[in-house]
């Protein structure tokens, strides 16, 4: 059981939830525009006060139209009704695009030298963005309702492992090691990490239990500066364990993933019993897949059903917290510094 606060939202059967959009698939396909059309002209212009970047490469018979701005890339496919002489040497007006397009653009100015670094760099920075992802895990034992109580938890716990152990792999971090491992050192004095990967995205789970122990520090700074800097936290308690959300200090956590432990038996291969519970913060829409009802009855379930579902339900989570409030700011900052630096 956990204990609600005004910071946070739960998220229940049938809400509104925020339709993410994969833009993976979308860069690809902006990769392959690059690789195998001719640029013909870039463009700089504002849109609400903000800068923003236009490049019309030549496809065949197609302008395919790429526009950066503070949120994000956006591609489009037109095809003129020009011939193919004019598609290659006519430069198409404003007005042109604007209706073509229907968006408005002040400011409206060719940059004579074209180049496409600027939009790789783009390109590198939202694929970056999406393709790592960090996450805490805390083990909540019944008797504890504190954050400096869980940090304290060492050693081996069986129900937990069992639960790590369908999430990924445990890697012990050393020199050269390739995996990533969410800013943990990279010598291993930070102890070691959770890591799996979902399709183009890796997941470095930084579990309490794991994290180095520090004797006589009561605020177990090292598990702390990571944990605590985390966006999501997956709080895994032992059956009757209450918390309350607000005990727990952090300006970067914004979702709580609660797993809870129904049964201390031990678990067979195949199934686990818990449930599952997710808050937000209150500036953060849910996110991707509802909780499926077989993980808030209290039934056993498939492990491989559950990881699946969490796996994905994360990444979901991930990317909705990264198109909210401050998150969604910061982004928008950086993607402003690399328009800003062309045409100056």
């Amino acid at each position: 059981m956990i204990l609600q606060n005004t910071f946070f939202k739960e998220e229940c059967l049938g809400v509104h939830r925020s339709i993410v959009q994969d833009d993976i698939s979308i860069n690809q396909k902006i990769q392959a525009i690059i690789s195998n059309s001719l640029l013909l002209y870039t463009y700089k212009y504002t849109d609400k006060g903000s800068n923003c970047l236009m490049y019309i490469f030549l496809q065949d018979k197609y302008w395919d139209i790429i526009l950066l701005s503070n949120n994000g890339i956006t591609q489009y496919t037109i095809k003129p009704i020009l011939t193919a002489f004019q598609r290659l040497f006519m430069k198409p007006k404003q007005y042109q695009i604007q209706k073509a397009l229907f968006i408005q653009m002040n400011d409206f100015k060719e940059i004579k030298s074209p180049s496409i670094v600027v939009l790789q760099q783009f390109l590198e920075f939202e694929n970056n963005s999406q393709k790592q992802r960090k996450i805490g895990i805390l083990y909540q034992k019944c008797d504890q309702n504190t954050e400096q109580q869980m940090l304290q938890n060492t050693g081996s716990f069986e129900n937990f492992e069992q639960f790590l152990s369908i999430l990924g792999q445990r890697i012990q971090i050393t020199n050269g090691l390739t995996y990533y491992t969410g800013g943990l050192d990279a010598k291993g004095r930070d102890g070691d990490v959770l890591y799996t990967h979902l399709l183009d995205t890796e997941l470095a789970f930084h579990v309490s239990t794991w994290l180095k122990h520090v004797n006589n520090d009561d605020q177990q700074l090292i598990k702390k500066r990571h944990i605590g800097n985390d966006n999501i936290i997956i709080l895994f308690q032992e059956q009757g364990s209450v918390y309350d959300l607000s005990d727990f200090t952090s300006q970067m956590t914004c979702v709580w993933v609660v797993i809870e432990q129904i049964s201390s038996v031990s678990l067979n291969e195949q199934e686990i019993l818990v449930s599952v519970k997710i808050f937000y913060k209150t500036f953060i829409e849910f996110a991707g897949q509802e909780i499926p009802p077989e993980l808030t009855e209290k039934i056993l379930v498939n492990k491989n059903f559950l990881a699946t579902f969490l796996l994905q339900k994360l990444l979901d989570i991930s990317k909705s917290i990264w198109c909210s409030g401050e998150f969604q700011l910061k982004k928008q900052r950086q993607r402003i510094s690399l328009i800003d630096k062309v045409g100056q």
